[in-house]
């Protein structure tokens, strides 16, 4: 819903999940993978160029499916409720991101 990708593409907002570096060994779904503080203040001005409504825009949860998109059989299924879920997830996403960046912080990403 951010970069309108399922793989990490040049645009930054693609870096949410698989962006950075991988480090160590796969934890479950890859290994973790590092953002470096120039990288996060990227994303972040990228991710706040983004209001909620656009992004609530993209919600599609038949294209999410067919893209083979993590979690898009709970949003096929339960509709409006998964977006709820979305959206107070990314929520929090933009206020970690928006601080990291202030303090001049990386940031580390994984699956579990």
């Amino acid at each position: 819903m951010l970069s309108d990708s399922a793989d990490v593409t040049s645009n930054p907002l693609s870096w949410a999940i698989l962006g950075g570096e991988e480090v160590g060994e796969d934890i479950g779904y890859g290994p973790a993978r590092v953002l470096e503080p120039q990288q996060v203040k990227t994303f972040a001005a990228a991710l706040a160029s983004i209001d909620q409504k656009a992004f609530e825009s993209k919600y599609n949860p038949a294209a999410m499916q067919a893209a083979d998109i993590y979690l898009s059989d709970m949003c096929v299924r339960d509709g409006i409720e998964a977006l709820e879920y979305i959206l107070g997830n990314y929520r929090i996403l933009c206020s970690f991101y928006k601080t990291a960046a202030a303090d001049g912080k990386g940031a580390i990403l994984w699956f579990s």
